[in-house]
């Protein structure tokens, strides 16, 4: 809007220009030889001379700075367009990176919940652990890539849930027999997780 402003009232001031060179340059000529012009050609052809030789250098001169300015303008618009495509594609990749993270640390979590059983409990607990090293990594190193800090409700349920999963393991590990509010507890907060995670994505 301000640009737009801005062009109008610099043709305003070139018009403004124009017109006060043409009147500068024809009151003179006109106060000077008005009594000699009558119908000969040869007499408006030197008028026609006189005006052509004074206007051209100030028209060619106004020429330049519009040609600059227009040149300037274009310049300043390809650079704000690639702005716009460098910044778009930086957030087209952090998109796919975010996603990439949230698929990834589904799939970990979702096998922290199917556990096989094995001969050596700790080969049959290893995705619980292997979660849980995941989560950690995240906490530690990802929460950054979503925006994500300390204090955030989400990051709270990554807590929560890294906790959830010590305690299955313990479960497991002791031969215990597993709650089902522990179980309720874990799909809930994985899909919360999740959910959040991919919110994140959509809003930004």
């Amino acid at each position: 809007m301000e640009d737009d402003f801005n062009e109008e009232s610099n043709m305003k001031k070139y018009i403004v220009i124009i017109i006060i060179i043409f009147i500068f340059t024809t009151v003179p000529f006109f106060y000077n030889f008005h009594e000699n012009l009558n119908g000969e050609i040869s007499n408006w052809s030197a008028f026609g001379e006189y005006f052509n030789g004074v206007l051209t250098p100030f028209l060619t001169i106004i020429n330049i700075i519009v040609f600059v300015k227009i040149s300037k303008a274009i310049s300043d618009i390809d650079e704000r367009r690639s702005d716009k495509e460098k910044q778009f594609q930086k957030e087209l990749i952090l998109m796919q990176f975010r996603k990439q993270e949230i698929d990834e640390l589904n799939e970990t979590l979702k096998k922290s919940l199917v556990l096989e059983l094995k001969d050596n409990m700790l080969d049959a607990t290893y995705p619980i652990t292997y979660a849980s090293t995941c989560l950690e990594e995240f906490l530690n190193t990802k929460l950054i890539l979503f925006g994500l800090e300390e204090k955030d409700g989400l990051t709270q349920q990554i807590i929560h849930y890294h906790r959830l999963l010590q305690n299955l393991n313990s479960c497991f590990l002791q031969n215990k027999k597993i709650k089902r509010e522990l179980t309720l507890d874990l799909l809930n907060t994985k899909n919360a997780i999740i959910s959040g995670l991919q919110t994140i994505i959509l809003e930004k």
